[in-house]
């Protein structure tokens, strides 16, 4: 926390400012800054953390402020591949579902259809284009 403190006393917020913010006097603030201490109790850590809204990706569960997960994506009946396996219906069903959900959370979905599903097809003479154009897209949304 000495860190994020001195970040932002170096971005121009002033230490009264920090301290009034995260609800701690000046003094202990410094000894964050300095080193001489270190924020070692959860519930000081999520005071702060609510104060400064850091985020949960650093390992808090979800704060009240942050807003409510996105729902789970949906899927069409039969699951993502489409009937008799069509390929670009495969990847508008990815694209439906990370519209729904946002960017990356279908990621380990892509990464495992591409080999197990599309990248076995990519060599079969008898391949139509759809599966490039597949693997082409998938491969995209999944960079």
């Amino acid at each position: 926390m000495g860190a994020v403190f001195r970040l932002l006393n170096a971005r121009g917020i002033s230490t009264r400012r920090i301290a009034t913010t995260v609800e701690i006097s000046q003094g202990r603030l410094y000894d964050y800054m300095n080193g001489k201490t270190k924020v070692e109790k959860m519930a000081l850590f999520e005071q702060i953390a609510d104060a400064l809204h850091i985020p949960r990706e650093l390992g808090l569960a979800r704060r009240p402020w942050e807003p409510a997960e996105p729902p789970e994506p949906s899927f069409p009946a039969g699951g993502l591949v489409g009937n008799h396996g069509d390929d670009l219906a495969t990847v508008d069903a990815f694209r439906s579902a990370d519209r729904q959900t946002g960017g990356g959370r279908l990621y380990s979905a892509v990464v495992h259809h591409l080999p197990g599903n599309v990248a076995p097809r990519l060599v079969d003479v008898a391949s139509s284009p759809q599966v490039f154009a597949a693997a082409a897209a998938l491969t995209g949304m999944a960079g």
